[in-house]
């Protein structure tokens, strides 16, 4: 075992150096990343290894590499990559006939991201010289894979997988990209939290940030923000992974409404407020922390007389009177494998493992939370709205629920009601910033 000690140190490093939140990828991996680390370099002492991540830069990026592992497919969330080659179909390309689409893909890991927009823009009617797609990681070695563009089974996902056919080469050892293909696409390392990230870069008609600004922390989350602002044009289209809608509409861009699509634009220079409120979101599968006094795990005849808006009751039996805010290890290991498996795409087993927990502990906050999120990753937003108003329910100042509420209704129509609960998150954020 990796001491505490060692495992803080290195745990603060990565949030200054990468902007990492530990807590959002979880500390069993970074444990993980730094026994294999102390492995590779033949040390068993926690204090040796520090010492070594004190003096060699080289060791520091090793250890990254092991702790961002790449997560991702082709045509990941497949509907926006469906609204971009329709978008650029029907609103750029009449305006900007001899123009060049001008592409960013952020966080980009091992290519299928940057490869999956180049084969939306083909066929959207695009060829090769109207569009330029730059896409940056930190990760020298999933860099190196994506330049290579050779791919195994692990990256095709789904049974809709037309495109195989059309722009890759089966081989004995996978399948590989077309050149036409790759050649569209410039790979490029870096840190988004630098302070030089692509300056003097000419804006972007499209940028993809997706499933990065989950595992940052709130301060790099504003610092990302503040780039992508500067690096999108003003009639740009920005692209993030479904459970970072709400901090995107709290840094002012404006939603997409497209079932299934998560994109916003705008129609101003500048998206960004005067006084943003602060995202606080730390993982879209997160375990949340509460203080005694707003803590979810009162009883629930308290919380239903604290909330002048509380929803009905999910259940007629009472919830079982105890203290939650230490969940049973077995719950807290349940909800932990869902989180993992929602990450991966695998929905329908985080929703088994999700009723498991509950069937333990109907009043399990995150469960049902996590349950909403998953709702809405199916793009099922009526049993969306449903979990996250039965979360709302058992702890009324879940302030990630009332975002990913006020999204639903704002999408469905009703901007009164969900400026409202926009509302709410901004008192309850303040309330929180005063103690």
């Amino acid at each position: 075992m990796v001491s505490t000690m060692l495992r803080n140190n290195i745990e603060s490093s990565l949030e200054k150096k990468i902007g990492l939140s530990a807590e959002s990828l979880g500390p069993e991996t970074i444990e993980k990343a730094m026994q294999l680390r102390m492995r590779a370099c033949g040390l068993t002492e926690p204090a040796g290894y520090l010492r070594l991540l004190r003096t060699s830069p080289g060791e520091w990026a090793e250890l990254i590499e092991a702790v961002v592992v790449p997560e991702t497919w082709f045509f990941r969330n497949r509907k926006s990559f469906s609204y971009l080659g329709s978008y650029v179909k029907r609103k750029w390309l009449p305006k900007h006939k001899n123009g060049v689409l001008r592409v960013l893909s952020l966080a980009c890991s091992t290519g299928e991201e940057p490869y999956s927009i180049a084969m939306a823009l083909l066929d959207a009617g695009l060829s090769e010289k109207h569009f330029r797609i730059v896409a940056l990681d930190i990760s020298k070695k999933a860099l190196e894979k994506a330049r290579i563009g050779h791919y195994g089974p692990e990256s095709f996902r789904g049974n809709d997988l037309w495109f195989r056919g059309r722009y890759f080469e089966a081989t004995p050892q996978g399948y590989r990209l077309h050149p036409h293909a790759m050649e569209t696409v410039q790979f490029v390392r870096g840190n988004i939290l630098e302070g030089q990230f692509l300056s003097g870069d000419v804006p972007y008609d499209i940028v993809l940030c997706r499933n990065l600004l989950i595992y940052l922390t709130p301060s790099a989350r504003k610092r990302v923000m503040e780039v992508i602002d500067r690096l999108l044009a003003k009639t740009g289209v920005f692209f993030v992974g479904h459970a970072e809608r709400p901090l995107v509409i709290a840094s002012g861009f404006q939603l997409i409404r497209e079932a299934g699509v998560f994109a916003f634009d705008r129609a101003v220079e500048s998206t960004l407020p005067k006084e943003p409120v602060k995202p606080r979101s730390r993982i879209r599968f997160e375990r949340r922390h509460h203080t005694q006094e707003n803590s979810p795990l009162r009883r629930s005849t308290d919380i239903a007389s604290a909330s002048p808006h509380k929803p009905p009751p999910v259940d007629s039996k009472p919830y079982p009177i105890r203290d939650r805010r230490q969940p049973a290890t077995e719950d807290g290991g349940l909800l932990d494998q869902a989180r993992r498996l929602a990450d991966k795409g695998a929905l329908e087993e985080a929703t088994s493992l999700c009723d498991k927990v509950l069937d333990q502990d109907m009043a399990q906050v995150q469960a049902h939370y996590l349950r909403g999120l998953i709702s809405l990753a199916m793009n099922n937003e009526r049993d969306a709205e449903e979990w996250l108003n039965k979360t709302l329910y058992l702890d009324p100042e879940h302030h990630d629920a009332l975002n990913h509420l006020a999204l639903i209704v704002e999408h469905r129509g009703d901007r009164e009601k969900s400026a409202q609960l926009q509302q709410r998150v901004k008192r309850i954020r303040q309330k929180e910033d005063i103690h």
